[in-house]
């Protein structure tokens, strides 16, 4: 194909897809007339699966909309493909087989289309979430978002993550807080925690962190982060405990600090900026809620010591509240001294240390200092 013109690779593309998504529409006719026949639902899955193996067989897209290369004549091919996969799904959606074989499509339609089929990914996870899937097809869905977000597609996606964020943590968050019966089901619900716990704090830690306070999903915002404080509370599974405290150190970073002030730097030799996404309030919730957590998650009866990745959890809750001093400066030493720290009974000669250490040691040293300071509480 490499040694073939554009518009010939166009037309060979269009001779080989034009039978197999005529086939797939007369799969869809055939159902229709019998809903009771199976047989066009298992050739429609196997359409789409050899429709996206043909779409595999070309070079990567850019990962940029802004890349210098033109679009290539052939993705004009594989949106027609991506119609065509929406269609399936939407009249099959309640079919496994094609939810699954519409997910893998897709990822094969990213790589080798980037955005050109960028507009089709929120009516793609709409119907995915509006089937009655199963814990293991979330866990799938999430992986492929963040891949569309991070790797193929770049931060000009916000606003089609704009779009999805709501119901995409609707959907899941109902998912995760259902009861859960025997240990397949527990494990299920564990990875599927994990899942949804990764892909929020990717995106808490990348360029399109501001579309959590965006005008869309801002009055959803409280009840995400009081969700997460959920799951930093969560002693059953400590990995996913770690990153809900990570996820929330990262806010304190991000929409913590006062509108102008300048945002902490998160890598060495980064650019310094200024506030532009303060949200108002939420140095009370630095105060009232994430403060506290700090210190009374190692207080929680299912809180095992004994458990090795219980020094990651502590950790982790070091770089929280050292999150909140960059992020607030002085006022989280005079409220931590003044405040918090008396009201816990803390002896002054402790509250002094604690509060030299928070200030003046870099994270490293001071996620050690208070993880042995947690320890010697308990």
């Amino acid at each position: 194909m490499s040694s073939l013109g554009e518009d010939e690779q166009f037309n060979l593309l269009q001779a080989v897809l034009a039978p197999l998504l005529s086939a797939l529409s007369q799969s869809l006719q055939t159902h229709m007339k019998d809903s009771k026949d199976v047989l066009p639902v298992f050739k429609a899955h196997h359409l789409i699966q050899a429709l996206a193996s043909i779409v595999k067989g070309f070079p990567d897209a850019p990962t940029s909309a802004n890349s210098e290369h033109p679009p290539a004549k052939r993705f004009e091919a594989f949106k027609q493909v991506a119609e065509a996969v929406l269609v399936s799904l939407e009249a099959f959606g309640s079919f496994k087989i094609i939810r699954d074989a519409a997910r893998f499509a897709f990822t094969r339609l990213v790589a080798g289309a980037g955005v050109a089929v960028a507009q089709y990914i929120p009516t793609l996870t709409s119907r995915l979430l509006s089937a009655d899937c199963d814990p293991s097809e979330i866990v799938e869905l999430l992986s492929f978002l963040g891949l569309v977000f991070h790797r193929h597609l770049g931060a000009e996606v916000i606003d089609m993550l704009d779009q999805l964020l709501l119901p995409l943590t609707t959907k899941v968050s109902a998912v995760i807080t259902q009861p859960v019966d025997g240990t397949d089901a527990q494990q299920a619900n564990a990875e599927t925690k994990k899942a949804y716990l990764d892909f929020i704090l990717s995106i808490a830690t990348g360029p399109l962190v501001t579309v959590f306070i965006s005008p869309r999903n801002i009055s959803s915002f409280p009840s995400l982060v009081e969700g997460i404080m959920g799951f930093a509370t969560d002693t059953t599974y400590p990995p996913s405990q770690r990153t809900a405290i990570s996820i929330l150190a990262n806010f304190c970073l991000e929409f913590g600090p006062p509108e102008g002030a300048p945002l902490p730097v998160k890598k060495p030799g980064a650019k310094e900026e200024a506030q532009t996404h303060y949200v108002p309030g939420f140095e009370q919730v630095i105060y009232d809620r994430l403060i506290p957590l700090a210190f009374s998650i190692p207080l929680l009866p299912g809180f095992n010591w004994k458990d090795g990745l219980t020094i990651q959890v502590t950790n982790e809750i070091g770089v929280m509240l050292k999150a909140t001093y960059r992020a607030r400066g002085q006022e989280v030493l005079d409220f931590l001294a003044n405040s918090f720290l008396p009201s816990q009974n803390a002896p002054q000669e402790t509250i002094i240390e604690l509060v030299t250490k928070l200030q003046s040691e870099d994270q490293k040293a001071f996620r050690k200092y208070f993880t042995a300071f947690l320890q010697a509480r308990r």
